[in-house]
């Protein structure tokens, strides 16, 4: 992928803009995983030679009392920029996903990508409302 080069800076200028370094990504790398507070993994990740993705994973099923609807709702037509969308992977568990441009996004809109991401998984793990 000719912008795999331009991926790695922006997921650099991520991971720097919240306090982690990180040392050069091998050549190939498309993918780069976080845990978060051992309650989800974050995966930022390359698409393709235009997007990228950062995705959060729960590691549980949902639950039988979980608030689906809400959760539906979230996931409204919406005019706002950079709003991550919830969804069930194949196994029934929770996650959400944003996907951004390669080029054309600046490191605060990235770092406000980033909290909104944490805020929609913070809110799947049932930590906020």
């Amino acid at each position: 992928m000719p912008n795999l080069p331009r991926f790695h800076q922006r997921v650099a200028e991520l991971l720097d803009s919240i306090g982690f370094a990180i040392d050069p990504p091998a050549e190939h790398q498309d993918l780069f995983s976080l845990s978060v507070d051992q309650a989800y993994a974050l995966h930022l990740g390359m698409m393709n030679e235009e997007y990228w993705f950062i995705l959060a994973e729960l590691p549980d099923p949902v639950s039988a009392d979980a608030p689906l609807d809400d959760w539906l709702r979230v996931n409204a037509l919406s005019d706002q920029p950079l709003r991550p969308v919830l969804a069930l992977d194949e196994h029934n568990h929770p996650c959400c996903y944003l996907r951004l441009p390669v080029e054309g996004i600046d490191v605060p809109e990235l770092l406000q990508a980033f909290n909104t991401m944490l805020a929609q998984a913070d809110y799947l793990c049932g930590k906020t409302s």
